[in-house]
């Protein structure tokens, strides 16, 4: 294993250049805003902002597309593959990039950080974060502040804009595997990911079965994509808990991880084919368009995993349909919709358009 210490501007650097990539078992980027601001304030500070681990792999590797975009640069050297670490790296690098949803502003006079707001476009003590990494020259951005704000200390407004750009400087531990096969190293992440904030099973079960089955995360990703606008809540955690009850006898998450891949593939096409047509008898037999009626989508992984011995559309179509009536899925909806009655003093049809009053 390799040790070292390298810049958060060097580590950018990086990811423009495609000498950082993401490996298929990691995660999705999931920080919001008001963290990566809580970033910028610690790394200001000076605070401890833990290591980095990365792996140089032996063999070809499935990847997953960092939210960053894609590489501006041709590469300089083999790519390594982030593991522990994307969330802050992301972060920082949205932030060099001034990405709308990674907008740091620094308050001069208060030493603060926040994202950009109306009222801090139009307060000239905030400052954005991206301009004093990026800026050549320090004092510019100086003289911008003072013109602006000629109440404010100068000796300060140049010492506090300089330790911001400074954080460009803060250099992270990194850790290095090599000389790792794929599987071991999708182990060393669970680990890794179980320990201090730990990953939701779901994900950590995918994580070891994309070492089985290549491409998974893609094919979920698309599912998803698929069905996002009505149906939300079809997320991850609902398609691998799906896949896990077709594809093995308990419908246990880490059983999934003894299935040959071609039965994952079979079980795969089936979830997919099953989820369309049950998608279709709730809305055309119960009015249900949406997830937004359905109190937890687990609650539709029982029937598609009861109609898995059923021959034929009409039969399947049949066992989902008493399954759904005896959870009471329809029920609940009618209860929604009494209670938007009694709330608002509106009639609607459970599934429908509000009306006042019928006709």
């Amino acid at each position: 294993m390799e040790r070292t210490h390298v810049s958060i501007r060097a580590l950018v650097d990086g990811i423009n250049h495609g000498e950082i990539k993401l490996p298929e078992i990691q995660r999705a980027y999931v920080w919001k805003p008001h963290q990566v601001a809580h970033l910028f304030d610690s790394l200001y500070r000076r605070y401890p902002s833990g290591a980095m681990l990365l792996w140089r792999p032996v063999d070809d590797v499935v990847e997953r597309a960092l939210v960053t975009g894609s590489p501006s640069h041709a590469p300089l050297s083999i790519p390594l593959y982030l593991l522990d670490g994307q969330q802050r790296l992301t972060s920082l690098h949205r932030v060099y990039e001034s990405h709308d949803d990674a907008n740091v502003v620094f308050h001069v006079g208060e030493e603060r950080f926040q994202i950009q707001s109306a009222a801090t476009a139009k307060n000239p003590r905030w400052v954005r974060v991206a301009e004093v990494l990026t800026a050549e020259k320090i004092s510019v951005v100086r003289k911008k502040v003072l013109e602006a704000a000629p109440d404010l200390d100068e000796d300060d407004v140049e010492a506090r804009l300089a330790a911001v750009q400074r954080i460009g400087e803060y250099e992270y531990y990194l850790e290095i595997l090599s000389d790792m096969a794929y599987g071991e190293v999708s182990q060393i992440f669970v680990r890794v990911n179980s320990g201090g904030r730990p990953l939701k099973t779901v994900d950590l079960a995918l994580a070891t079965l994309s070492t089985e089955w290549p491409g998974v995360v893609e094919k979920i990703d698309n599912e998803m994509d698929r069905w996002k606008q009505f149906w939300p809540k079809i997320d991850a955690a609902f398609l691998v808990r799906a896949l896990a009850a077709i594809a093995t006898e308990t419908a246990s998450l880490p059983q999934l991880r003894g299935v040959s891949e071609q039965s994952l593939e079979d079980s795969w096409e089936r979830v997919r084919f099953g989820l369309e047509h049950l998608l279709q008898l709730l809305r055309e037999n119960a009015g249900i368009r949406s997830s937004t009626l359905i109190p937890s989508m687990n609650a539709l992984i029982p029937p598609r995993r009861a109609t898995r011995g059923a021959k034929g559309r009409a039969a399947r179509r049949s066992q989902v349909a008493d399954l759904l009536v005896v959870r009471g899925i329809h029920h609940r909806a009618l209860q929604r919709s009494r209670r938007y009655e009694d709330r608002t003093g509106l009639t609607r049809s459970p599934f429908g358009r509000p009306s006042h009053g019928a006709l």
